[in-house]
C-alpha cells in the first residue's frame, strides 16, 4: 500500500509540474508535437539502426543514442535556455518539430559509422 501512496504522490507532483509548465502554451497540439518529436526520435533512430544494419554492436548503438539525445536536447532546449545566458548565437536555428528528423539521422549515422569502424578494427586485430 505504501508503494501506491508513493506512486500517487509522485504522479500528482509531476502532473502539477506539467500543468504549470503548459500555462504559456498557445495550443495543446503544439505542445504535443514538441513532446512527440523529443521522445520518439530516439526510438525511431535506434529501430532503424538495428533493422538496417546487422554489423552494429551494442557499444556503437549506445554512442549513437547518446549523440542523438544530445542533438535532440540541443534543438529542443537551446531556444529556451541559451537566450537567458546570452548564447543566442549557439541556439538551434531549426524548428523544434525537426528534432525528430535530426535525432533519428544522428543516431543512425553515428551508430552505423561506429559499428562499421569498430568491426573493422576488431577484424584487423584478429588478423594480426
Amino acid at each position: 500500500m505504501q508503494i501506491l501512496y508513493l506512486a500517487s504522490f509522485i504522479f500528482s507532483v509531476l502532473s502539477i509540474g506539467v500543468a504549470l509548465a503548459m500555462i504559456n502554451v498557445q495550443s495543446a497540439l503544439d505542445a504535443w508535437w514538441k513532446l512527440a518529436s523529443i521522445f520518439s526520435g530516439g526510438m525511431l533512430g535506434l529501430f532503424l539502426l538495428g533493422y538496417l544494419s546487422n554489423k552494429v554492436t551494442n557499444k556503437a548503438a549506445v554512442w549513437g543514442v547518446v549523440a542523438g539525445v544530445l542533438v535532440i536536447g540541443w534543438m529542443s532546449l537551446s531556444p529556451i535556455w541559451f537566450p537567458l545566458w546570452g548564447l543566442d548565437a549557439y541556439a538551434s536555428p531549426f524548428h523544434s518539430y525537426l528534432s525528430i528528423v535530426f535525432g533519428t539521422v544522428t543516431i543512425f549515422i553515428v551508430g552505423f559509422l561506429l559499428g562499421h569502424t569498430l568491426n573493422s578494427a576488431v577484424k584487423i586485430r584478429k588478423a594480426d
